[in-house]
């Protein structure tokens, strides 16, 4: 399984709300996940646990999904689309990845980015598990 764990932070998560059963469809039983207060501190503890750490945002040393090289277990690090990810979350970012956009948004939807990325991620593992023999 690609993703194994979900960190929510920043915004309370109520499981009967009627707009997130719509838009999640069931998924939000699917994969676990877990509600925290601080990125910072559950990025420390990715960080700690062995993982990657992959921040997709906007930044001067940021590279393109498909230019990226990862180095699993991977903490894939979104923000929301008005505030992005925080300076101290990229900081301590072992990778910055920046989707490439024409025109003048410089902006996307959380779910589309999270598309864009774990699509890509998935092929690099499935490529690393082919190699790998497994």
């Amino acid at each position: 399984m690609l993703v194994q764990r979900l960190v929510v932070t920043g915004a309370e998560i109520h499981l009967r709300n009627r707009r997130l059963s719509q838009s999640a469809r069931g998924t939000q039983y699917w994969t676990p996940w877990s509600q925290e207060s601080s990125a910072e501190e559950a990025v420390i503890r990715a960080k700690a646990d062995g993982n990657q750490i992959v921040v997709a945002e906007l930044a001067a040393n940021s590279v393109r999904p498909e230019a990226f090289i990862p180095s699993f277990p991977v903490c894939l690090v979104l923000g929301g689309e008005t505030d992005g990810v925080s300076q101290e979350v990229v900081n301590l970012a072992d990778a910055v990845i920046e989707i490439p956009m024409r025109g003048m948004a410089n902006s996307i939807n959380v779910s589309t980015a999270a598309a864009i990325v774990l699509y890509e991620l998935s092929r690099r593992a499935e490529a690393e598990s082919s190699s790998a023999g497994v």
